[in-house]
């Protein structure tokens, strides 16, 4: 009986470490995917807002350019 109940023991451990080890893994896991998409989130982010400067940037090239049009064409 005693050598079953050892058997029962170390199944038990073996068990729980192998529970823990799924655990650390789903863990890391699913940190490693919130920094993915934190990541993601900070390139779109990055993304629009070099966008906009680049429309801004077009505009006023744009404005510029209408400007110095009516300024030849008026003189």
């Amino acid at each position: 009986m005693c050598i079953l109940n050892n058997f029962m023991e170390d199944a038990l451990f073996h068990q729980q470490l192998k529970d823990e080890y799924q655990y650390r893994m789903w863990e890391q896991f699913i940190q490693e995917q919130e920094e993915k998409e934190k990541a993601e989130e900070l390139a779109a982010i990055q993304y629009f807002k070099d966008l906009e400067q680049y429309e801004t940037l077009m505009m006023e090239r744009e404005y510029k350019e209408i400007q110095e049009w009516e300024y030849i064409k008026n003189n």
